[in-house]
C-alpha cells in the first residue's frame, strides 16, 4: 500500500505539469514551388516532448493528425505535395509531452496554402448542338482544382475565352460553314490542359 501511494502522488505532480503545456506559436510556412514541398516552421516549446502536425484539407470538417510526421522532435516539418492539381490546404500544430500519459496542447492558429497546378487533366467535351446560327457548347470538369481560372473555347483553333468557372456557352450569329470545337482550361498562373477531343459541327 505504502508503494501505492507514492506511484499515485508522481502521477499526479507530472499531470500538474503537463497541464500547463505551452500551444506553439508563430507557426510559419515557406513552400518550393519546384521541389513541391511545403516547409514548416514554429517557435519551440521548452517543456514539450515533441510536437504533433494536423492537417485540414478542402472539404474537411476538422483537422486530423498528420500520421506520416508522427512525433517531431525538432519545431519543423517539410512535408511533400503529392497531387499535381491545385488545391488549399491548412496546417496547424500543439507540443506534446507522452509521459506517464500522452497530453497535447491545443492546436496552434492554424496556416493555410494554396499549392499551384503543376499540369491541369483534359476538359470533357460533349457534342456541341446546333440551332440555327448558334452553337451550343458544354463540357464536364473536375469541381476541386482551386486555382482553376476560366475555361478556353477553341473554335477552328481560334481562342474564345469564358470567365468563370461555368461549363457552358453558345455562340452566337456563325457563320454558315464547317467548324472544329475544343475546349482548354486554365489556371489563374496560366498553366493549361490539352484541348479536349475535337468535336465538329456545320452551321448551315
Amino acid at each position: 500500500m505504502r508503494y501505492v501511494v507514492i506511484f499515485l502522488a508522481l502521477f499526479t505532480v507530472s499531470l500538474t505539469g503537463t497541464a500547463q503545456l505551452i500551444t506553439p506559436e508563430n507557426l510559419g510556412i515557406r513552400f518550393s514551388e519546384h521541389a513541391r514541398k511545403i516547409q514548416l516552421f514554429w517557435d519551440k516549446v521548452e517543456n514539450a516532448t515533441g510536437y504533433n502536425v494536423f492537417v485540414r484539407r478542402e472539404n474537411d470538417e476538422h483537422f486530423t493528425l498528420l500520421g506520416e510526421a508522427g512525433m517531431l522532435y525538432k519545431n519543423s516539418f517539410q512535408y511533400s505535395i503529392k497531387s499535381e492539381f491545385g488545391h488549399v490546404i491548412e496546417f496547424a500544430v500543439c507540443s506534446v509531452v507522452n509521459y506517464p500519459i500522452v497530453v497535447r496542447s491545443e492546436l496552434s492558429d492554424p496556416i493555410a496554402i494554396e499549392v499551384p497546378s503543376t499540369r491541369l487533366p483534359m476538359v470533357k467535351l460533349n457534342q456541341p448542338k446546333v440551332r440555327s446560327n448558334a452553337v451550343s457548347v458544354s463540357w464536364e470538369y473536375q469541381d476541386d482544382i482551386s486555382d482553376l481560372q476560366a475555361f478556353v473555347v477553341l473554335v477552328n483553333g481560334n481562342p474564345k475565352p469564358v470567365t468563370g468557372s461555368q461549363q457552358n456557352v453558345v455562340l452566337e450569329n456563325m457563320p454558315r460553314g464547317n467548324y472544329a470545337i475544343e475546349v482548354q482550361a486554365q489556371t489563374k498562373s496560366g498553366v493549361k490542359s490539352p484541348p479536349s477531343t475535337r468535336r465538329f459541327v456545320t452551321v448551315k
